[in-house]
């Protein structure tokens, strides 16, 4: 007998043998509430020996994908933050209208992420990568020789539009693409690109401003993009056979390609919203807001810089465990779990022991690492991988509107006087809510609706 068949049978109630807690063993005492909820359960097998396997299949499909979700860094925030004191200073721009032009462009660049993963949906790789390629470098090349205003805000709509859009997608797209039987475990490794890119891109910028100024910087990394990325990318997928055999068929495809309706027609994926987009936003107004909320418990200065640490530590290994996790048991089990664990560790900020921001920070990491094998993958198992570009834009654009909005609305909360606990305890209230109840009612109709993938 199989190791999940035991499971199954010391699981059925009508088998005839149920055992208790303790012959279980161990692994079942962190999953007790969940397993009862039914959000979440554990299983034998998800082990090391998932990923060797998987691992040593075709590397090569799995450095492309990493690599440009690691390249995304490009046109991320916590990269292009650190130009924001230079490009103020140059131009003469404050702080509110420096935070106007660049949420205009973001939310620019967000508003096309539908558009944009059609398209991509029904393109072969290599036009994709020359896209982002070129899109990167001229959006770098633009701010380099910027003298007003203007062309900044062009400059960084292309930066997060073919960084954060274009590159990310490019990524996350193909894992699901090549690996239908391992959709979660193939994000959760080319997702090691996000921590990957926050440890060490800040690093490279700081000295390399240091050394060659802001300007100079800026045309580093536009020959980065075409000098590394381009001929490297072609290089893996010309040496990757799931590459080769699914940039074949999707030449086929675009050939057929027949438009179907907007996904926000769906009831389910609008109803999925509710439950995913709530991360984002709450998380980028707590970080926004982080140092008042230090300030209100009293804390250290350097306790959020330690937490973001906490942060990247804990995010990178349960996004490697929970997606052969979710290649198991399936990502409609876990939907609801990271925004429940998020507003778990909302409550623990809620106490004024620094030691509670860590606590938070830790919880942040597994919300996060968990929604990266969770979310895409899903959405590929419900609408099928010939949209997944489209559908993962279309959630990515509503995120990065609520992220948009995020700094207003909680800003104006504590601007009229509600105290940094009472909106954080609102916020765990806000999650815990559409995670349980409302979580637990998507994971029923998802798994009635979930049809497996193409093999």
């Amino acid at each position: 007998m199989t190791n999940d068949e035991a499971d199954k049978r010391q699981d059925d109630p009508g088998s005839g043998e149920r055992r208790t807690l303790g012959q279980r063993g161990l692994r079942y005492i962190p999953a007790g509430f969940w397993e009862k909820s039914g959000l979440w359960r554990l299983r034998r097998g998800v082990s090391e020996s998932d990923y060797l396997a998987f691992l040593r299949a075709d590397p090569a499909a799995l450095s492309f994908c990493l690599l440009w979700i690691f390249g995304s860094g490009l046109g991320q925030t916590f990269f292009l933050s650190i130009f924001q004191p230079y490009w103020a200073d140059e131009l003469g721009l404050g702080t509110g209208p420096m935070g106007l032009l660049y949420g205009t462009a973001t939310l620019g660049s967000g508003l096309l992420l539908q558009r944009l993963g059609r398209w991509v949906d029904h393109t072969v790789p290599g036009r994709v990568v020359f896209a982002a390629a070129f899109g990167l470098a001229g959006g770098f090349v633009l701010m380099a020789l910027t003298v007003h205003w203007s062309m900044l805000l062009i400059a960084v709509f292309m930066m997060r539009f073919f960084g954060q859009g274009v590159s990310s997608m490019l990524g996350t797209t193909s894992a699901v693409r090549w690996y239908p039987r391992d959709q979660s475990k193939a994000v959760s490794v080319a997702g090691l690109g996000y921590p990957l890119g926050e440890a060490i891109f800040p690093w490279l910028l700081l000295l390399a401003v240091g050394l060659v100024g802001w300007r100079g910087t800026a045309w580093g990394v536009a020959m980065l993009a075409l000098v590394l990325f381009l001929p490297v990318s072609f290089w893996l997928l010309r040496c990757s056979e799931v590459a080769r055999r699914q940039s074949e068929a999707a030449a086929r495809a675009s050939k057929r390609a027949k438009r179907t309706a907007s996904v926000f027609r769906d009831k389910l994926f609008l109803t999925i919203l509710v439950v995913i987009v709530p991360q984002p936003f709450i998380g980028t107004g707590i970080i926004f807001f982080q140092t008042i909320i230090a300030d209100d418990h009293g804390w250290p200065g350097g306790t959020f810089a330690t937490g973001f640490l906490i942060f990247a530590l804990t995010r990178a290994p349960c996004s490697i465990f929970a997606g052969a996790w979710a290649d198991r048991i399936g990502p409609e089990r876990l939907l609801g779990l990271p925004t429940a664990i998020l507003g778990g560790g909302l409550l623990l900020l809620i106490l004024p022991q620094p030691l509670a921001a860590y606590g938070y920070f830790a919880c942040m990491g597994l919300c996060f690492g968990l929604s990266s094998a969770v979310v895409t993958p899903l959405f590929g198992k419900l609408f099928g991988v010939d949209r997944i570009g489209e559908v993962r834009g279309a959630s990515a654009s509503v995120a990065i509107f609520s992220t948009a909005m995020a700094p207003a609305v909680f800003g104006y909360a504590l601007e009229l006087g509600a105290q940094p606990t009472a909106v954080l305890a609102a916020c765990a209230g806000i999650l815990l809510l559409v995670s349980l109840p409302v979580g637990l009612t998507i994971r029923r109709r998802l798994i009635r609706k979930a049809v497996p993938g193409p093999m």
